[in-house]
């Protein structure tokens, strides 16, 4: 019944979200329509059936001064995005080009730059070899970033080899080699060799593309930083001193491992999930406040029938009852309770998404004795 209420809950909401995306793009529809042809209409003073350059321009500064939702136009944008507007060249605006005012409002207009790298200025017969040209090349390519995604995965696998028994719970004995301040491990090996890679990267794009185009990208900043902080991190440790520990380079580097996320959107059908799982939250937004109706009900009720029953107070007679439910106590499930509104809430979330509910349930089972009234 569980997973044919959570079916039905997404059905639901899915097709009214169908529903309300076709609705609004209509109704956006008609109202944009609407409203330019009024524009229009009060543009047109003369009742020429057009609008002149002047008018347009007019427009466009109001909307610079007094609509900041709308980027601020420069002198030279305005007279682009005209230019785009009168699609016949005519110097005047027809009500059916005027109807493509808001969407020519929403272009993006990029200015190219006149910026010359270090090299371009300082070393010009450099930046002319061929050599040169054709590093330019290999670096600024897909496949230069590829390939530096490629070693992040190596990175990661290398890490999850490395500290596999950490990760799985198991018993773990840090290397003694890891604190001798000496590259003498294959750990470190790869860590120093990974180190090494990230600087070379950097340093290739900053000197390709320069400084400033390099800034621009927030990814470029993170990786910088990251690399920055593994190489004084590796100077720190390897260079003699009292801290020693080679983890320290390995806990950075970690952090760089986290740009992996990026390329689950670089897959079409992740970013339309991720899309579509932002823009379904107002159609769905009735249905989570009905579960919370729920949940705070049935939550107000589990703390009027068993509140204060969990409990690891020795002076409570009830605690000895459930260290007897050997599942619930295994597990830890102490904050598994009805004894406030949010760990009630915490129980209802966990019963939802049916997770261990029957180790939860049996020590309700063993403080009240009431089988069939904790699984009612």
């Amino acid at each position: 019944s569980y997973f044919y209420c959570m079916n039905l809950v997404l059905s639901v909401s899915l097709n009214k979200y169908d529903e309300s995306i076709a609705e609004r793009s209509k109704s956006r529809e008609l109202l944009s329509k609407k409203l330019l042809t009024e524009a229009f209409t009060l543009l047109d003073h003369g009742n020429t059936k057009s609008i002149t350059r002047e008018s347009v321009m007019r427009v466009m500064l109001i909307l610079n001064q007094d609509i900041p939702e709308i980027k601020c136009l420069s002198h030279d944008e305005k007279h682009i995005l005209f230019a785009f507007l009168d699609k016949d060249g005519s110097g005047e605006i027809c009500l059916d080009e005027f109807l493509d005012f808001g969407s020519i409002l929403l272009l993006k207009l990029s200015k190219t730059s006149d910026y010359a790298t270090f090299v371009e200025t300082y070393l010009p017969s450099i930046y002319r070899s061929g050599k040169y040209q054709v590093l330019c090349q290999v670096v600024q390519s897909k496949y230069f970033d590829d390939a530096i995604d490629f070693i992040l995965v190596m990175n990661a696998i290398i890490i999850a080899i490395q500290d596999y028994q950490l990760l799985a719970g198991g018993d773990y004995e840090i290397n003694a080699h890891f604190n001798d301040g000496n590259i003498d491990t294959i750990w470190e090996v790869f860590e120093t060799a990974f180190t090494a890679i990230y600087v070379v990267e950097a340093s290739l794009k900053i000197m390709v593309n320069g400084w400033k185009k390099y800034a621009e990208s927030p990814r470029n900043m993170f990786d910088l930083t990251i690399t920055i902080l593994a190489l004084l991190a590796t100077f720190y440790v390897y260079y003699p001193n009292t801290f020693n520990n080679s983890r320290l380079i390995q806990f950075v580097v970690m952090v760089r491992v986290l740009r992996l996320g990026r390329l689950i959107f670089t897959i079409d059908a992740f970013q339309l999930f991720g899309a579509v799982s932002l823009d379904i939250i107002p159609a769905a937004i009735p249905i989570f406040l009905v579960l919370l109706f729920f949940e705070y009900a049935f939550a107000s009720l589990g703390m009027a029938l068993f509140g204060g029953l969990i409990t690891r107070d020795p002076a409570n007679q009830i605690s000895f009852e459930l260290l007897l439910a050997r599942d619930f106590v295994d597990n830890a499930y102490w904050a598994n309770n009805f004894n406030d509104m949010f760990s009630g809430m915490n129980v209802l979330f966990n019963l939802i998404v049916v997770n261990n509910w029957t180790e939860c349930e049996i020590g309700f089972e063993y403080v009240t004795g009431k089988k069939h009234l904790v699984r009612i």
